[in-house]
């Protein structure tokens, strides 16, 4: 059971005689608002009942069984209880009579399984229609709508399988494991810009559906293995295709913040940005496709081509590392890479960018 409890204060104040000792910078005498105070209360609790059971027959074969039984007070009422579950299986085929005393395979096991587990959203009382209290103009208090809620909030809900093995050959000094997935997310959160007449700048949703499928692998292995001395590598790869298959029942598609678009079909996180047809080599300047396959300089949105630049999300990932230890003394290094990933540069886009000229202060 966990159970969390919020609290949040704040002062501003004008009109204070700068004279007077510790005032706070910007309170002074010749200030036109009044003083006002501002603070925040919230609580939420998760509670959690689970239970696992576990049966191995001969030391060949394992079951594993699992279920939960989660409440949250950051999901309606009526969706607030739910149980997940969770199933394994592992088949130790060193036990059998074929490798039992083979002296080259040391252990190899084969394993399946497949579960559910889900999560609420992180804020609380998304699901209900929520008002601010505070000065809205010259130190007028005020209450306003800050959030229009949503009745039909729900967990994001996550469908797991996974197979893969484990073997160790060469009197142990040699490891390698291998694992396939494939993961579904259902009731995905998503925050969707409504109609701008509503007031509201984003409506909480949870109907995205989102699936994740891949493999990865990694070998580990003892290079030299005496009495004291010891040096050991290993390299880990994973590769992993990432979809979109569901935003809204009224919409495919729709912006994922300045730069992003969640859309059907497109990996999470995809970058969109205007279609660059390279410099020009007389002037210096950024050229740019419009949508009749014509060059400009100059950006419209209503005329500017723009083109899928990458996800945020990496395709391909993977490491190396190595370790050397001597009676009780090691040093270890570590590679690790990425590919098929974009990135954007904040760094130059604010400090190039004329309308954020104070953003390198």
């Amino acid at each position: 059971y966990v159970y969390n409890n919020y609290n949040s204060f704040g002062f501003s104040a004008y009109g204070i005689d700068g004279r007077l000792p510790e005032t706070p910078a910007g309170a002074t005498n010749s200030a036109v608002f009044l003083p006002s105070t501002t603070g925040g209360k919230t609580k939420s609790a998760l509670a959690s009942f689970m239970g696992v059971a576990r049966y191995t027959y001969n030391d060949k074969y394992t079951a594993t069984a699992s279920y939960r039984y989660d409440g949250s007070t950051r999901v309606a009422p009526e969706n607030k209880w739910h149980g997940f579950y969770s199933f394994g299986a592992n088949w130790n085929a060193k036990a059998e009579e074929f490798l039992k005393n083979n002296d080259f395979v040391n252990d190899l096991r084969v394993r399946a399984s497949y579960g559910i587990t889900a999560s609420p959203f992180g804020g609380d009382f998304t699901y209900l229609p929520t008002y601010t209290v505070g000065t809205s103009y010259g130190g007028v208090a005020a209450i306003r709508p800050s959030a229009a809620g949503n009745a039909d909030y729900d967990w994001e809900y996550v469908k797991e399988s996974n197979v893969g093995f484990d073997l160790a050959i060469l009197k142990n000094r040699l490891r390698i494991s291998a694992d396939y997935y494939y993961r579904l997310t259902t009731n995905m959160f998503i925050d969707q810009p409504p109609s701008a007449t509503s007031g509201f700048s984003l409506l909480s949703l949870s109907s995205g559906k989102m699936r994740n499928r891949g493999v990865e692998f990694e070998i580990n292995g003892d290079v030299i293995k005496t009495g004291n001395f010891l040096w050991s590598v290993g390299v880990n790869a994973g590769y992993n295709k990432n979809k979109i298959l569901h935003v809204t029942d009224v919409t495919d598609s729709y912006p994922d913040g300045d730069s992003r678009i969640l859309k059907v079909g497109l990996p999470y996180g995809t970058y969109f940005a205007p279609d660059w047809a390279g410099v020009n080599p007389q002037t210096g300047e950024a050229q740019y496709y419009n949508l009749d396959g014509s060059i400009t300089t100059t950006y419209n949105v209503n005329t500017q081509s723009t083109t899928n630049s990458g996800g945020l999300y990496p395709t391909f990932t993977g490491g190396f590392n190595t370790s050397l230890s001597y009676k009780g003394i090691t040093a270890s290094a570590l590679f690790s890479f990425v590919s098929n990933v974009m990135r954007w540069n904040n760094e130059d886009f604010y400090n190039e960018n004329q309308r954020y000229a104070t953003s390198n202060q």
